[in-house]
């Protein structure tokens, strides 16, 4: 969120670069890390890496407007658990 903010009020090519190469590394870490999940077998295999992160990245994007003083623990929940209802 702090680079999207960044971003936005920070103009100039210089600085641009800079914040573009630091969301690519941050998307390079994630994709690590659900590709690691993917090997382990830990994840699902009929959804593509590129979209899992895809999902993750705009989720994060978004977190800043999303109510509650916990948003990070929704996003890990949706993540991992879907939007279904839970089977009782």
């Amino acid at each position: 969120m702090l680079l999207r903010d960044a971003r936005e009020h920070l103009k100039d090519p210089e600085h641009q670069q800079v914040i573009l190469s630091l969301l690519d590394r941050i998307r390079q870490q994630v994709t690590g890390l659900f590709q690691a999940a993917y090997d382990a077998g830990a994840i699902r295999s009929d959804i593509p890496i590129n979209v899992l992160v895809g999902l993750y990245m705009g989720m994060l994007r978004e977190a800043k407007s999303l109510p509650g003083t916990r948003p990070a623990t929704s996003l890990v929940s949706v993540l991992f658990d879907g939007i279904a209802r839970q089977a009782e």
